[in-house]
C-alpha cells in the first residue's frame, strides 16, 4: 500500500488513524474560525475603509496612475483585483474581504505540503496548528488588507523553489518561475524578499554543482523579475515610496545599521523577540526564540538549502529596513510567520529525536509550552472571537433611527473614513454632519472646532479609533469641554465605538 510521508512516520494503523484525525481537526479548526469570523461580517474599520474608498471612488485607470488615498501603501495588483471583484459583485464587506479569506484558506494546503517536505511527518502538523490558532493570522484572514495574500504567496514561492531543487531546472521551468515571480511582485511587497532568497539559493546550488545550463535558465527567471519590478516601480511604486507620513509612523521600525550605541544594539534583540510575541503570537517568546535557533541549527546541519530558503527572506527584510524601505515590525512581517513556525517545529523535533534524555525532556516541555497557549487561543476563538473590531455600522443605524430632522452629527476624525464608507447606506448627506479636525499636537484646537456646535438643540457625536496618550483620550477631553456648557441627553456604546447626544443650547 502506498503511504505518504505523514503515514510512513507513524508506524502502525492505530496511530495513522490518530494522525489523520488530528490533521482533519487542525484543518477544520482553521477553516471554522475563519468562516465564522468572515460570516460575522464585522464593520469596515479605519484601515480597511481607507483602502476601500480608493477602490470605490476611482476607475481602473485612476488606480494605476494615482497613488492610493490616505497614504495607503498597498500592492497595485491587490487593489486592481479587488476593484474587479467590486465591479462584478458590488460593494460589500464580503467582497472586500474575499481575497484575504481565500488566500488564508489556500495557505493551509501549501503550508502542509511544505511542512511534509521539511519536517519529520508527525511534526508537520505543528506549523499548521499554530497557523490555525494564531489570532493575528485569523484577523488578517478576514480583513481587507494584503497580509494574508503575502503569506500565501511567500509559501507558494518556497514550495516552487523546493520543487526546482528536486528536478532539473529546464528552460521551460525558467520561464514559468520567471512568470510566477513577475506576477507575484505586483501583488505582494515582501515577495521580493522571498524571491530574492529563493533565487540566491538556486543560483548558488547550480553554480556549486556546475550546472551551467540550469544557471542560464535561472537567469531567464531573474530577467523576468527584473523587468516586472522595473515596470511596477515606474508606474506605481515610485509614487508611494516617498510618503513622509508613512516613514514617520514606522520610524522606530527601521533597523539602525551600523548599530553604534547599546540602544541601537538592543533594537535588534527587541525586534527579533517581537516577531515571536506580536507577529507569531507565541506567548512564551523566549521559548519560541530558543526553538527557532535550535531549528535553524538543525536545518543548517541537515537541510542546508531549506535553511537558506527560509532564513534569507528575513535577512533581506532586515536589510531593506536598514535602508528605510520596509518596516521590520508587526503585521509587515506576517508573511514570515509560517516559516518561523516551521523553524520552531524543526527545533522541537530535533530535541525530541536526540539520544540525550535531557534533550528529549526539554523537547517535550517546549512542545507543551508552545501548544498549550495555542489550544487556549483556539478555545477563545471558538467560544468568543478575539478579533479587533470597530462596530460603526450599528452606531450609524442607532443615529439614523433616533435622529430628528434638524439634528447635526459631529464625526470625530478617527471615524471619518469608516463613516464615509457607510454614509450613503444610512442616508446621511453632507448637510447633516460635520467632519471634525485632527490635532494631536494641539488639543486646544478641538475646543474651537466644537464651538460650531454651540446653539444646537440636538448634536450627535460619533467616536471611534480614539487617540490616547499618557492615559488621556481625545474623546474624554472633547466631552469634558462640551459638558462645560451643554447637557448630555443620550449615550450608546458599541465595540470600540461611542455615540453621544447633547443639548448645546445653554450658554
Amino acid at each position: 500500500m502506498t503511504m505518504n510521508k505523514f503515514e510512513r512516520s507513524t508506524g502502525n494503523d492505530r496511530v495513522i488513524t490518530l494522525g489523520h484525525f488530528l490533521l482533519a481537526f487542525v484543518f477544520a479548526l482553521g477553516f471554522y474560525t475563519r468562516a465564522v469570523e468572515f460570516l460575522s461580517n464585522r464593520s469596515i474599520w479605519l484601515d480597511e475603509a481607507s483602502l476601500a474608498l480608493t477602490v470605490i471612488n476611482r476607475s481602473f485607470y485612476e488606480i494605476v496612475t494615482q497613488p492610493p488615498d490616505y497614504f495607503q501603501v498597498v500592492p497595485i495588483g491587490f487593489i486592481l483585483l479587488t476593484k474587479l471583484l467590486v465591479s462584478l459583485f458590488g460593494k460589500s464587506e464580503f467582497v472586500f474581504r474575499s481575497i484575504p479569506l481565500i488566500s488564508s484558506l489556500t495557505a493551509f494546503f501549501v503550508l502542509y505540503r511544505l511542512s511534509l517536505r521539511c519536517l519529520p511527518g508527525k511534526f508537520a502538523i505543528i506549523p499548521l496548528f499554530l497557523v490555525a490558532t494564531s489570532s493575528e493570522l485569523l484577523r488578517y484572514a478576514t480583513e481587507f488588507k494584503p497580509y494574508s495574500s503575502d503569506v500565501l504567496l511567500a509559501l507558494c514561492i518556497a514550495a516552487y523553489v523546493f520543487s526546482s531543487l528536486d528536478a532539473p531546472y529546464t528552460r521551460q521551468r525558467g520561464y514559468v518561475f520567471g512568470a510566477i515571480g513577475a506576477v507575484v511582485l505586483w501583488f505582494s511587497f515582501p515577495s521580493v524578499f522571498v524571491l530574492g532568497g529563493a533565487g540566491a539559493v538556486l543560483l548558488y546550488s547550480f553554480i556549486a554543482e556546475r550546472r551551467w545550463q540550469e544557471t542560464k535558465n535561472l537567469l531567464i527567471s531573474f530577467a523576468c523579475w527584473g523587468v516586472s519590478l522595473t515596470i511596477n516601480y515606474c508606474l506605481f511604486l515610485k509614487t508611494i515610496t516617498g510618503y513622509a507620513s508613512v516613514e514617520y509612523y514606522w520610524n522606530d521600525s527601521f533597523a539602525p545599521l551600523p548599530p553604534f550605541t547599546i540602544e541601537e544594539q538592543i533594537w535588534f534583540i527587541r525586534s527579533f523577540m517581537q516577531i515571536f510575541y506580536y507577529s507569531a503570537v507565541i506567548n512564551q517568546a523566549l521559548i519560541g526564540c530558543g526553538l527557532f535557533i535550535v531549528g535553524a541549527y538543525a536545518f543548517y546541519k541537515k537541510q542546508n538549502k531549506e535553511f537558506f530558503v527560509f532564513i534569507l527572506p528575513l535577512v533581506l527584510a532586515l536589510m531593506a529596513s536598514a535602508l528605510h524601505k520596509y518596516p521590520f515590525e508587526g503585521r509587515l512581517l506576517l508573511f514570515y510567520v509560517p516559516f518561523l513556525y516551521i523553524f520552531i517545529a524543526r527545533g522541537i523535533s530535533f530535541l525530541i529525536h536526540k539520544r540525550s534524555y535531557f534533550a528529549k525532556v526539554v523537547g517535550w516541555i517546549a512542545l507543551i509550552a508552545v501548544l498549550c497557549p495555542a489550544f487556549a487561543m483556539a478555545y477563545a476563538q471558538v467560544a468568543h472571537t478575539k478579533v479587533y473590531r470597530e462596530e460603526i455600522r450599528p452606531a450609524l443605524h442607532y443615529i439614523k433611527t433616533h435622529k430628528q430632522k434638524d439634528d447635526i452629527v459631529y464625526i470625530y476624525y478617527g471615524a471619518n473614513r469608516a463613516f464615509q464608507y457607510y454614509a450613503d447606506v444610512y442616508g446621511l448627506k453632507n448637510k447633516d454632519y460635520i467632519m471634525g479636525i485632527g490635532s494631536r499636537e494641539d488639543w486646544g484646537r478641538y475646543r474651537a472646532d466644537l464651538d460650531q456646535l454651540k446653539g444646537e438643540k440636538r448634536a450627535w457625536l460619533l467616536f471611534t479609533h480614539v487617540y490616547r496618550v499618557d492615559g488621556e483620550s481625545e474623546e474624554r477631553y472633547m466631552l469634558d469641554y462640551l459638558e462645560s456648557f451643554g447637557k448630555k441627553i443620550d449615550v450608546s456604546r458599541f465595540p470600540n465605538v461611542s455615540v453621544y447626544l447633547y443639548d448645546l443650547t445653554k450658554p
